[in-house]
């Protein structure tokens, strides 16, 4: 198995520093790591890390990655949600079309 932090030789960087970067608590790193953070279409993303004695690390290059993921799966799955007042004019259309044809 692969890893991208160790094969391109990214600087590492502690949990504690990764969340005080983007303002998170410091739990939520090694969460991300372990458990990922489920996107918008329902996937888990993992962030990339390695434990090294009891200590997860990561990378800024690592994060940036996470952090994309993230998005691009998330933007992918706005494209195809309906807002609630166009699902109601397909909804009362599809009644219209089912009564039109006696069902």
């Amino acid at each position: 198995m692969s890893n991208a932090i160790l094969d391109n030789d990214e600087p590492l960087i502690g949990c504690c520093e990764a969340a005080r970067k983007y303002r998170k608590h410091p739990a939520i790193i090694p969460r991300w790591i372990v458990n990922g953070c489920t996107a918008a279409n329902g996937s888990k993303i993992n962030l990339e890390g390695i434990r090294i004695g009891y200590k997860w690390m990561t990378s800024e290059p690592a994060l940036k990655r996470f952090f994309e993921r993230l998005s691009a799966i998330g933007e992918t799955a706005r494209e195809h949600v309906v807002p609630p007042t166009d699902r109601r004019k397909q909804v009362a259309a599809a009644i219209r079309e089912m009564e039109l044809a006696g069902a």
